[in-house]
């Protein structure tokens, strides 16, 4: 039986997962397989649906004008929830009713070097994925098999397979068909974000993108976070900030009004190569999304 959490609730030191975070996903746990939205507190997740249920938390908030406040009401909720020591998350009755230990549940924009196309300057560029092969993040990635060897038509797994570092954004709040979003509006429409790696098969890619773009050379696997982070604790933590000035034509200094925004997001990347179950470690690289040329926004 797990054991009682009392208030405050306990987040070790330097956690990714205080409350000035609450990131949000996806959980399922041994006891229950079915997929359910969760919150990430510390070392433990709560089972947003079991607390709504058990009406705990509003299941929407009536009174928010927008889909963006209504978000931010409910992040609101939670916090308060987890701060105050009389709320139900404390209750000995109920507790393990909503709170699991993070170890027994299951829970971009192009940036490389290279010949960059004129384009690239003036909008942003993108291509499709695939949702039913998109992973959570230590799920196990099968190599694809392609036909990649211009000498003849021979069906072989890739000898050149890389992966990208990337943010990847959710996009929630209806958009009618035919309804134009400029990026003045983007805050209304990210719901979250989450660290994204993107897997490439690039000798199959390059064979087979010509003339209609890449197929099972990029769309055999995207591996996600398993938490995804709010635009409200990125701008409480200071990671939303002013445009900085820039020294290449357009991008986010676009002088487009469709493409302008004021704001971007500083949050620094870090890129290990680990082997051997971690006993071997190589840093890659280290960045910051602000450097990049189109702001997510």
């Amino acid at each position: 039986m797990a054991a009682y959490i009392a208030h405050p609730f306990p987040v070790p030191e330097n956690s990714a997962f205080s409350v000035l975070n609450i990131p949000f996903g996806v959980i399922s746990t041994e006891n229950d397989e079915s997929h359910r939205p969760g919150v990430a507190i510390g070392d433990h997740v709560l089972d947003l649906r079991k607390l709504v249920d058990l009406g705990h938390l509003p299941a929407d908030d009536s009174a928010a004008a927008t889909y963006k406040t209504a978000l931010a009401e409910f992040r609101k909720d939670v916090q308060a929830l987890i701060r105050d020591g009389n709320s139900p998350l404390y209750y000995h009755d109920s507790q393990t009713a909503f709170v699991f230990p993070r170890t027994d549940s299951a829970v971009s924009w192009f940036s490389s070097h290279g010949e960059v196309p004129s384009n690239f300057f003036h909008i942003p560029l993108a291509y499709n994925g695939r949702a039913s092969s998109v992973l959570v993040r230590d799920a196990p990635v099968v190599r694809p098999w392609g036909t990649s060897t211009p000498e003849g038509p021979k069906l072989l797994p890739p000898q050149k397979l890389d992966i990208e570092v990337e943010v990847g954004i959710f996009i929630s709040n209806p958009v009618e068909n035919g309804q134009v979003i400029s990026a003045s509006q983007s805050r209304d429409h990210i719901f979250r974000l989450v660290l994204l790696s993107d897997w490439s098969a690039r000798d199959i890619q390059f064979f087979e993108m010509t003339p209609l773009s890449p197929f099972k050379g990029k769309a055999f696997a995207t591996s996600i976070s398993p938490c995804i982070v709010t635009l409200d604790a990125l701008e409480e933590a200071g990671a939303v900030v002013p445009i900085g000035t820039g020294t290449l034509p357009g991008g986010k200094w676009t002088s487009e009004p469709f493409y302008s925004y004021s704001q971007d997001i500083s949050v620094g990347t870090t890129t290990n190569l680990t082997r051997d179950n971690g006993r071997y470690k190589m840093l890659f690289g280290q960045s910051d999304l602000k450097h990049l040329h189109w702001s997510p926004f």
